[in-house]
């Protein structure tokens, strides 16, 4: 689907002999930040260009303004990049990817929604060229081929009816302090049917959830204090439901001061979110929830912000009487107001880009229950700085709670050229940044929804026909499923993280 607009009239008419219809865009993505990146090495592989530099746009965050739009009946922005081969005008291959949230891909697949791009259009970051005006002329409009993201279509689905139940909705978005002091960015749930269209889930990797502090109070009882190293899923979850709200209920020693924790949370829409929701405050063994004790509406509601003061990303180092839960928007809004924010407490996907000195220099990790997600030892919670220093250990072996399955989803049968840059992503990553698909040994168990009228399938007896919920899902070999099947007939479907099994919990279930 193409769409020509007023705002590219100009543009079109200074370039009459452009056969834009000659264009074939390969891949139109959007949804997950996880993936941006890596996906934007493949498209460069795959296009194969002689000067990378000559053939790539990419929005400029600096600007503080999002490269594209989701066109929908809501607008969805954020960081956009579009990358052509070495064709000829009007006869290229163009890749581009929006960077949003997990749901917001899902549903943009299954509504059929369009890239809409500025006007004008963002300038382009450094190294960086601006889009010719025959790529600009065919991707606008074009309707995205692959929802980025790192949870099921039927997790996304749950996670937008959930937030419905909970008082949110297009007039009353979810609101969160992004990544520029002061101001805050919504998060707006719109429905969306997995019958729409027919749908393939492609898996690409896996990636852990690292939970961080900041590091910068090093005095007794702060979480920059060597004693800070470790915490287990059951405090974790205190702190995401509202019950714990000081450094010493981390830190196992006696006599420490009272310290106040901010407790930073992301928007429902959030594959991290969800994955960090299910896995930890709505496990099986817990089980409490990010938004135990919280309204949509009201004071220190929405946005969520409960320490006392007010927290204030204007001043983000002022004394607190009280810790407490705040929302931010995004994987930059996290890590831009923990790495600002003494004793904050926090959450993200690992990758280096998110990990990097810019955007966490003033933080640490921890442990989750004494297992490190990312390297072999830990070493005081310094975040690695080449790949031969990431194993994921854990996280292969399914040690690890916290991770999830990067993935894209599109329709059955997808394009070769679309087919060669899902495998170009597997294998730019190098181990730096996720675990490759084909090097991934163990799955989480998938389950039932929408009141349990399909069999979940777990995709390994038959790849590609995934199906389910698998967020916070229990871990298993690939090896132990397809034994199971070849004793039973059956897959090992409907188990938590937690212990036993799980209730089928309906679409249309309550919180």
């Amino acid at each position: 689907m193409k769409r020509t607009t007023l705002a590219l009239a100009f543009a079109l008419a200074c370039a009459p002999m452009i056969a834009s219809a000659q264009n074939r865009v390969v891949f139109a993505g959007v949804g997950s930040s996880a993936m941006f990146n890596v996906f934007k090495t493949a498209a460069l592989n795959v296009a194969n260009p002689a000067v990378p530099g000559n053939n790539r746009y990419e929005s400029d965050p600096a600007l503080g303004q999002g490269g594209a739009t989701v066109n929908g009946s809501r607008r969805d922005s954020g960081p956009l990049w579009v990358v052509w081969d070495d064709g000829a005008a009007g006869n290229r291959r163009i890749w581009l990817y929006l960077s949003t949230d997990s749901t917001i891909g899902v549903r943009a697949f299954f509504n059929r929604n369009t890239l809409e791009l500025p006007n004008p259009i963002t300038p382009p970051r450094s190294g960086n060229v601006a889009m010719p005006a025959d790529v600009v002329a065919t991707i606008n409009g074009f309707q995205f081929n692959a929802g980025m993201t790192d949870i099921t279509p039927e997790d996304a689905k749950l996670a937008t009816l959930r937030l419905f139940r909970l008082g949110y909705s297009e007039t009353n978005p979810i609101r969160g302090f992004r990544n520029a002091a002061g101001q805050f960015s919504n998060s707006t749930p719109i429905d969306f049917t997995l019958n729409a269209r027919s749908y393939q889930v492609n898996p690409v990797g896996a990636s852990p959830i690292v939970v961080f502090v900041n590091k910068t109070d090093t005095s007794n009882g702060g979480l920059g204090s060597t004693e800070a190293n470790n915490i287990n899923r059951y405090v974790l979850a205190g702190f995401y439901s509202g019950a714990f709200t000081r450094t010493r209920d981390i830190i196992p020693a006696p006599g420490l001061p009272d310290k106040a924790v901010v407790t930073m949370a992301r928007e429902g829409l959030s594959g991290t979110y969800v994955t960090f929701e299910e896995c930890i405050p709505r496990s099986l063994g817990v089980p409490v929830s990010q938004e135990t004790g919280v309204a949509s509406t009201g004071a220190g509601e929405n946005p969520l912000n409960e320490t006392v003061p007010a927290y204030d990303s204007n001043n983000p180092t002022q004394p607190l009487t009280r810790g407490g839960r705040i929302r931010v928007t995004g994987t930059s809004g996290m890590s831009f107001n923990s790495n600002r924010t003494p004793n904050a407490l926090a959450y993200n996907f690992w990758s280096f880009g998110n990990f990097s000195t810019s955007n966490a220099g003033n933080t640490k990790y921890l442990t989750v229950d004494g297992v490190d997600p990312i390297r072999d030892t830990y070493t005081d919670g310094t975040y690695p700085t080449v790949p031969a220093e990431v194993t994921f250990r854990s996280v292969r072996n399914g040690s690890y709670a916290i991770w999830a399955l990067l993935r894209a989803v599109t329709e059955p049968n997808p394009s070769q050229d679309l087919v060669d840059t899902l495998n170009a992503a597997a294998l730019a990553d190098t181990g730096g940044n996720f675990v490759a698909r084909g090097d991934l040994q163990v799955f989480r168990s998938h389950r039932a929804t929408e009141g349990g009228t399909f069999v979940p399938r777990n995709g390994n007896v038959a790849p590609g026909t995934e199906r389910g919920a698998d967020a916070g899902g229990a871990v298993f070999t690939v090896n132990a499923d397809l034994d199971y099947f070849a004793d039973t007939g059956m897959e090992l479907v409907n188990l938590r993280l937690g212990g036993g099994q799980s209730p089928v919990r309906p679409l249309n279930a309550g919180n």
